[in-house]
């Protein structure tokens, strides 16, 4: 009787502590409710030793069958103990792992959502390169809430895993889809990474094997022909049907990217344990972001007649360019500026009388410039329309500029031509935005920019014109610091002596980065002027309005010579904003001005614009403190 007491006391504890070292916390309670149903055999089994004295001493019939019932009770106990440790909801315990991974049900995984994942692979040693290859591959079971779209997306990153732990690489057996030319931004991604003709087509191929449900490749083509073939807009979803299917069309495009990004990742990574998660790999290369930033190209395609159509409308230059210096009076076009003694000009966009005007003034007696350099910085389709600047604008927010995501320039003035030549040809009467009003116009003659300086060039042999298109409100690419460095360089060396221009559409931000550009690459060439004390600057949060920030400062730190180099910066920057004290821009104060105004202002929608625009100056706020200043 002792011993089948204390049997039952060894299986119960023992189910106990196989429950509390269970790998996950649910199945841990789940088999510890269990465990504690089976106190109910340690009773049976007490009340059978019990049964069996009585017996023993008493012989009586009814103690005979109570220990009978004891005996019988305490084996269905036993018996139920053994199913449950043999029973697959036991065993699933010891050889599987569970782990909640949330997913976007739309467009691509955050990073973190990959360091995720980077994180399981990480602690799943069935999953490592040194793994026992004699072994099969474990399973990878993924679920979400109807089962498509995310657990679409899961199957392809858990294939592209597995991939990378086969010994032999079988060929899918998948049909061959009809071959698409590929999106730009791919194409490009493909060029750039090692091998990623090769990373790309192992992911079309994990595709293809997860696409009973849904095809993220294909989806990307279904997308972009319904944004093509939109005619009429209207609304869809509290947006217009072009917004709806070029939002979808995106988070495709994206989707697909990140997973040819990964699948890089893996390659370099698997065989070194994941030293690096996904985010610090990306971080090491930069350039994924600029093209991921570049992912709409949808105005390349963009049809010209939406103009004539009235799904775009043409606004005036007066109306998006005010005349802060107060110019246009003496030289036609609006807040015209000079570098103090320096051959450097700016301006807004000009129109051809304006050109001429200019032209005549660098070729006048007093300054006697024969080689002129033009530098156009507009990434926007402008046309001269009847004398006036116009540029395409959407209806509704005719204040944001269209950017035309060009990698080159012949790229933007082909489409200006298009945009032309629809006008004239449909001469009808078009809706146009001017300075304080709208009008209807029909247009006579249009010219686009090249047009018109090539007219110019016929009677100025030394003028030569250039387009490099700069971003608005943010740092140019390295490859746009190339361009003008090499146009300048060419300038120079035919003629030391040369005037350079530089126009956007307003002559402020990009005008004002191109001229201190060309005002530090003159004084490379030139020399230096000498450079006064540093002034002593009295006011609230002086540094700051000196320029030292604090990523700032770091990069001083880093460079050879740092602190000349910062200083030669703001000298730069001090003359050119000499001329536009009207304007209010100088980039050091336009920084921490809009740092202040952005933590000035109430934590809503209200400040969704602010907090975009300090999103394209993100490299100086970086580096600031969120309490006490930037």
């Amino acid at each position: 009787s002792l011993s089948l007491v204390f049997l039952s006391f060894a299986l119960f504890f023992l189910s106990l502590s196989v429950s509390l070292s269970s790998f996950s916390l649910s199945l841990s309670l789940s088999l510890l409710s269990l465990s504690l149903s089976l106190s109910l055999s340690l009773c049976l089994c007490l009340c059978f030793s019990l049964s069996l004295s009585l017996s023993f001493s008493l012989l009586s019939l009814s103690s005979l069958s109570f220990s009978l019932f004891s005996l019988s009770s305490f084996f269905l106990s036993l018996f139920s103990l053994l199913s449950l440790y043999l029973s697959p909801f036991f065993l699933f315990s010891l050889f599987s792992l569970y782990y909640r991974l949330p997913l976007p049900m739309e467009g691509a995984p955050l990073e973190e959502d990959f360091d995720a994942f980077v994180t399981v692979l990480r602690e799943s040693p069935n999953l490592s390169l040194r793994r026992d290859v004699s072994r099969p591959l474990p399973a990878l079971l993924f679920s979400c809430q109807v089962g498509v779209g995310r657990t679409n997306l899961a199957m392809i990153l858990g294939t592209l895993v597995l991939n990378h732990l086969k010994t032999t690489q079988e060929p899918p057996q998948v049909e061959e889809a009809e071959a698409k030319p590929l999106f730009q931004v791919i194409q490009t991604l493909i060029n750039r990474l090692p091998e990623g003709q090769q990373v790309m087509e192992e992911v079309d191929q994990a595709i293809a094997l997860c696409s009973e449900m849904h095809n993220i490749k294909e989806a990307m083509y279904e997308n972009k022909k319904k944004l093509e073939a939109i005619g009429d807009d209207f609304q869809i979803q509290g947006s217009t049907t072009k917004d709806y299917f070029l939002h979808r069309a995106i988070q495709s495009l994206e989707r697909y990217f990140y997973l040819i990004v990964f699948n890089a990742y893996l390659h370099e990574q698997y065989s070194l344990a994941f030293a690096s998660n996904f985010s610090q790999w990306l971080c090491a290369h930069p350039w994924v972001y600029r093209l991921l930033a570049c992912m709409d190209l949808s105005e390349l395609s963009a049809p010209p007649d939406l103009v004539t159509k009235g799904a775009r409308v043409l606004v005036a230059h007066e109306y998006l360019s005010p005349d802060i210096l107060s110019t246009v009076k003496e030289m036609k076009v609006a807040n015209f500026r000079r570098v103090p003694k320096m051959p450097v000009y700016g301006m807004s966009q000009p129109t051809s009388e304006a050109t001429g005007a200019v032209l005549t003034h660098l070729t006048d007696e007093k300054r006697k410039y024969s080689h002129v350099l033009w530098v156009n910085l507009q990434e926007e389709l402008v046309l001269e329309g009847n004398g006036q600047i116009f540029t395409p604008r959407e209806p509704s927010c005719m204040g944001q500029h269209i950017p035309v995501p060009a990698t080159d320039p012949t790229q933007i003035e082909k489409l200006e031509t298009a945009l032309g030549e629809e006008v004239q040809r449909a001469q009808k009467w078009l809706e146009v935005t001017l300075e304080q009003e709208k009008q209807m116009k029909m247009f006579k003659s249009c010219l686009t920019v090249q047009e018109v300086f090539k007219q110019y060039q016929r009677t100025h042999p030394g003028l030569f014109y250039k387009r490099i298109p700069l971003a608005d409100c943010c740092a140019p690419k390295e490859e746009d610091f190339d361009q003008l460095l090499e146009a300048m360089k060419s300038t120079l060396a035919e003629d030391s002596h040369s005037a350079f221009v530089f126009n956007c559409s307003n002559g402020k931000g990009r005008t004002t980065t191109a001229m201190v550009i060309a005002a530090l690459t003159v004084w490379h060439f030139n020399g230096f002027p000498e450079f006064g004390d540093d002034e002593i600057v009295s006011v609230p949060d002086a540094k700051y309005t000196k320029g030292e920030f604090k990523v700032v400062m770091q990069l001083v730190r880093l460079l050879p010579d740092g602190h000349q180099m910062k200083r030669e910066v703001d000298m730069a920057l001090d003359s050119v904003s000499e001329t536009m004290t009207p304007m209010h821009y100088h980039l050091r104060e336009i920084i921490i001005c809009t740092y202040r105004q952005f933590h000035s202002w109430p934590v809503d929608g209200s400040n969704a614009p602010v907090f975009i625009w300090l999103q394209f100056h993100s490299w100086p706020i970086d580096g600031c403190s969120s309490t006490p200043g930037p």
